[in-house]
């Protein structure tokens, strides 16, 4: 008869011992029975038992190995042992007699196996065990006694378990896995400590670089706003020396309009001496050429005779006269026409003419050499206020005359 010893494993698994053979919990079946298989991780043996764990069903399978050892643990002292012992009507004899229990030679448990230690040497030792004891005088069997705290005297059964240097190929693996997942974990925190540093470094430079950058745009902010000033100051400036130019221009053509300025020098005869001289005589221009006439500082006009008054610049062309014949309120016309006017410009006044007297007396002038001429009626029709309109109007009438020329 197989003997079930039930036991605890070093996970806290219920585990069995038959005859040497431990197996360990597989898995519950259907019908309430438990299933169990041989700790040997390469053994697969297995077998049956109930759901009590009391009677083995089946067995399947055989080992490829021998039996373990079963040596008593100190760890294992205070684990309950279920097992049928059969006492003799005197209990102070020994040994007990147990019908129930097999026996086996694994060898000699010496006193260094199951001597307690010496802290718990004197304390009562707890356990449970069902007992049958045989009489002389009956055959009835005592029903299971449970006894807890017998006495110094009283004789202790151990709870034998597999040894602790006994593990399996199973455990050794996962215990070689645990190892490994160990170091690898030891290994991913050492990289993700050096990335951090190296982060860490990298981000410091950055962080460096944003500063510096930071500080040369502050610099670059200030010098914008000086040079923005310095811009608007010289914008101010510009503007200034602008206006300045402007008013200078100004200045210069009015003092080139002053000294540019021809002056007719008019010669204002008598009542009695131009009625003598008759419409013909006198006020004649000279006809000298303009080689023989002397030149007057500042492009001013030279006296011709007393009547007529020539003006002439260097730069204007030798071959263009222009004959202006007016009375005494034509010198404003004459003024304006030398100013915007770049031709040679004759004037010839009288004073207190009209048109119908400027007109028959002063034709006869007109050279063979002159191009232009303008009659200008009697500026004494005109008023002294509208010269530039007459100038305007003379003009227009020098325009014409040189399309019909043309």
């Amino acid at each position: 008869m197989s003997v079930i010893e039930i036991f605890e494993t070093k996970r806290r698994n219920t585990a069995l011992r038959v005859n040497g053979f431990e197996y360990r919990r597989h898995r519950p079946l259907t019908n309430g029975n438990l299933s169990w298989r041989c700790l040997k991780v390469s053994c697969s043996a297995t077998l049956k038992t109930d759901s009590e764990m009391t009677k083995i069903i089946e067995r399947a399978g055989s080992h490829n190995h021998k039996s373990q050892n079963t040596v008593l643990s100190d760890d294992n002292a205070n684990s309950p042992v279920s097992c049928n012992v059969s006492l003799d009507e005197d209990t102070t004899t020994t040994p007990l007699k147990m019908s129930s229990l097999e026996l086996r030679d694994e060898g000699v448990i010496t006193p260094q196996n199951t001597a307690l230690s010496d802290n718990n040497a004197n304390s009562p030792i707890s356990f449970d065990v069902s007992l049958v004891v045989d009489t002389t005088d009956t055959t009835s069997k005592m029903p299971s006694l449970g006894l807890r705290d017998m006495g110094v005297n009283t004789p202790t059964i151990r709870t034998i378990r597999p040894n602790d240097e006994t593990q399996s190929i199973r455990e050794v693996e996962l215990l070689q896995q645990r190892d490994d997942l160990i170091a690898y974990s030891r290994d991913l925190n050492n990289e993700i400590d050096q990335l951090k540093a190296v982060t860490q470094s990298q981000s410091d430079e950055l962080n460096e670089m944003i500063r510096a950058l930071q500080d040369e745009n502050r610099v670059l902010s200030e010098r914008v706003a000086l040079m923005s000033t310095s811009i608007e100051a010289l914008e101010a400036d510009n503007q200034t020396l602008r206006n300045e130019k402007i008013v200078d221009a100004n200045e210069i053509d009015k003092w080139r309009a002053s000294h540019d300025e021809l002056f007719i020098k008019l010669t204002t005869f008598s009542n009695d001496r131009s009625e003598s001289s008759g419409p013909k005589s006198g006020r004649r221009k000279d006809n000298k050429s303009p080689r023989m006439r002397p030149k007057l500082p500042d492009n001013r006009c030279e006296a011709l005779d007393v009547a007529a008054v020539e003006c002439e610049s260097d730069s204007l062309p030798p071959n263009i006269t222009v004959h202006h014949y007016a009375d005494s309120q034509g010198r404003n016309v004459a003024r304006e026409f030398m100013k915007k006017c770049n031709l040679n410009f004759t004037s010839f006044v009288k004073p207190g003419a009209k048109f119908r007297d400027v007109v028959p007396d002063r034709l006869a002038d007109f050279g063979s050499k002159d191009v232009l001429v303008g009659i200008q009626a009697g500026s004494n029709d005109v008023s002294k206020n509208e010269a530039k309109d007459v100038l305007t109007a003379l003009r227009r009438s020098l325009r014409i005359y040189t399309e019909l020329m043309s």
